[in-house]
């Protein structure tokens, strides 16, 4: 059975920098999660936090935070 990892992603948008983290299975799934977050607080539509991220690479990361191994017993 597969376990989550905690990713952390942090946005630096011109106002303010934006901090989020996300139990997921796969970082590409943590982004999505991170995603959709970011846009429900902003009030916009996800393609619209996803273009940003398009047009400016060097400005938000998302890393692996914490990696968790299933050991069988």
């Amino acid at each position: 059975m597969a376990v989550k990892n905690l990713y952390k992603g942090v946005w630096n948008y011109p106002a303010k920098i934006e901090k989020e983290y996300a139990s997921a299975f796969s970082l590409n799934q943590a982004k999505k999660i991170m995603v959709d977050r970011i846009s429900g607080k902003q009030h916009v539509h996800p393609s619209t936090v996803w273009n940003w991220m398009k047009q400016h690479p060097p400005l938000w990361d998302v890393k692996l935070e914490i990696e968790w191994e299933e050991v069988a017993k």
